[in-house]
């Protein structure tokens, strides 16, 4: 467990770091840090056993998915992309609060 522990702090930081993010064009270099950062630890820890946060990385698999999908589209369609990445980024800060505490649980349970 203490190699998916490294790659889990990584995302966890990663996470954090987005949930203090103000969304803007200064901060995008960052957010797109951050998301390829959680992206790439995902990767990483696929197929290992993660116990009860196996669900939360699928469930932030679905959303880093969804805001690229979205991001993509800003460019062609900004009209509707821009809420949509807008209303993408609110789940993932919702949903990071939990998800970090999990992966705690995870990786420092004694």
């Amino acid at each position: 467990m203490a190699a998916a522990c490294v790659h889990i702090d990584s995302l966890r930081m990663s996470l954090t770091s987005l949930t203090h993010i103000k969304i803007s064009a200064a901060t995008a270099g960052q957010l797109t840090a951050d998301i390829g950062n959680i992206e790439a630890q995902l990767t990483a820890l696929k197929g290992q056993p993660l116990g009860a946060f196996s669900a939360d990385a699928n469930r932030l698999t679905a959303l880093i998915n969804k805001i690229k999908k979205d991001a993509a589209a800003l460019n062609t369609h900004p009209g509707t992309a821009t809420p949509a990445l807008t209303a993408d980024l609110t789940a993932l800060k919702k949903d990071a609060g939990p998800m970090i505490t999990e992966m705690k649980m995870v990786c420092h349970a004694a």
